[in-house]
């Protein structure tokens, strides 16, 4: 696979914490991370969160991370960092987090390359996921083959949620439509409206262990009610503005039973 053939998109808002994690513990976990250009879409409400945001470039200050603040229209400011040539395209948010290896060169990928009816590769299903944390619903895993590809259509809580916009690998030339056509003021709206309209491509490919999970220690949008835990955005940027940071210690290897979960954090 040719460097820079994947598009890589973080999506963050007022969470630069949890941002420097999920860059520091995908620095750990994937094994590609230094070949490709890790594009990153920032915004910062006040002036406290942009401080945040200053410490976590001079961090990650790596030559293939690109900074882009967004400042006025999320649309425009996201489709002029994806490079739609790029043969694949994935997208993360800041409170995601990297707890197991990944690697372009997995069977999984392999798979996911050569098979025309799988949709998405997802870095954040796997079959023992009991609970749809989003939906507050319990879900059972659809049968899947030895390889963990499994049809999703019709499927309940996050096995049926295959246009995810947070760590779903994708054919570009198969999302292109949405991210150009649609209209949408964020990441939360993007990926309503492309569930609304979801590609007739069967078959979903997942891991025996999931690779992210997602830690929703809080909320930083308006666009809708998703539960949330209490460790709040400004707590988090304050420590870190002091120093602090969020340890990988209790996260690597963590055995989740949901794709969002939430677990204590440790500072350190």
């Amino acid at each position: 696979m040719e460097p820079r053939n994947i598009n890589i998109i973080i999506f963050s808002k007022d969470r630069a914490a949890q941002l420097e994690l999920f860059i520091r513990s995908m620095k750990e976990f994937f094994k590609e991370f230094n070949d490709h250009q890790i594009k990153i879409l920032y915004k910062s409400s006040n002036y406290e969160f942009e401080k945040g945001y200053r410490k976590v470039i001079s961090i990650h200050n790596d030559s293939n991370i690109q900074w882009r603040q967004e400042v006025q229209d999320f649309q425009k400011s996201l489709t002029s960092i994806i490079d739609f040539k790029d043969k694949y395209s994935v997208f993360f948010v800041d409170d995601n987090v990297f707890k197991e290896p990944f690697s372009l060169e997995d069977k999984q990928f392999k798979i996911f390359s050569e098979r025309k009816d799988i949709l998405t590769l997802s870095l954040r299903l796997h079959p023992r996921l009991n609970y749809c944390y989003p939906a507050r619903l319990k879900q059972v895993s659809p049968p899947m083959d030895k390889d963990g590809v499994f049809n999703w259509f019709g499927k309940p809580g996050d096995f049926g949620y295959a246009l995810s916009l947070d760590g779903h690998i994708f054919e570009t030339r198969n999302i292109k439509y949405y991210f150009l056509n649609l209209r949408y003021n964020g990441p939360n709206d993007l990926e309503s409206q492309m569930a609304m309209h979801p590609i007739p491509i069967p078959n979903m490919i997942c891991y025996d262990k999931s690779k992210i999970m997602n830690l929703p220690l809080n909320k930083v949008q308006n666009y809708n009610n998703n539960v949330h835990g209490n460790v709040t955005a400004e707590f988090l940027n304050q420590k870190f503005l002091e120093g602090k940071r969020i340890s990988l210690n209790n996260i690597r290897g963590f055995e989740n039973y949901s794709c969002h979960q939430e677990i204590d954090i440790e500072l350190e």
